[in-house]
């Protein structure tokens, strides 16, 4: 299974947020919220660095998944 890098944590931190700004009332939009609102934006200290965010490491998972079918 491939790594999840930084880079692309942020890539696909930026992609949640960016789907949660279309469906404004969810848990996960108000996770990304507060996420964004306590660090300042700041990817470096978003959930303790986006690659282990929990949302961010549970689309890498699904995304591996699709790869090896």
């Amino acid at each position: 299974m491939d790594t999840l890098s930084r880079e692309r944590g942020y890539a696909m931190c930026a992609l949640i947020r960016e789907q949660n700004r279309r469906r404004p009332i969810s848990f996960s939009a108000l996770w990304c919220r507060g996420c964004t609102t306590f660090t300042g934006g700041d990817p470096e200290k978003r959930c303790g660095k986006t690659y282990e965010c929990p949302q961010v490491i549970e689309r890498f998972k699904r995304e591996a998944r699709q790869e090896t079918r």
